[in-house]
């Protein structure tokens, strides 16, 4: 998933990276949340406390889940600048998406 962030990154406007790096941001949130999810499964393990299989598998598809819409929205807003001008184009968000100046 973080090649599929690079190669949208190399398609926004020089303007627009920042809007890239917030989405890389939010998913070195989500790894590090799942590395203490990890971390609290593997600790509570320790002091005998057997971690329901149901809610790890759970909690796994949520988090891959929240990556791919976080993705298929990057996709859109990427979209919509690379249409930016083409008074074909049907915008994906109403509000449009705008060159910074």
């Amino acid at each position: 998933m973080r090649k599929q962030v690079e190669e949208l990154l190399k398609r926004l406007p020089n303007g627009e990276k920042d809007i890239a790096l917030f989405v890389d941001h939010l998913f070195t949130a989500l790894e590090s949340q799942e590395e203490r999810h990890r971390a609290v499964t593997a600790a509570n393990a320790v002091a005998g406390v057997k971690p329901d299989l149901t809610e790890q598998s759970t909690h796994q598809e949520d988090v891959m889940e929240f990556k791919r819409l976080i993705i298929r929205e990057l996709e859109k807003t990427v979209l919509d600048f690379e249409h930016l001008g083409d008074k074909h184009w049907k915008k994906l968000y109403k509000d449009g998406v705008h060159i910074k100046e």
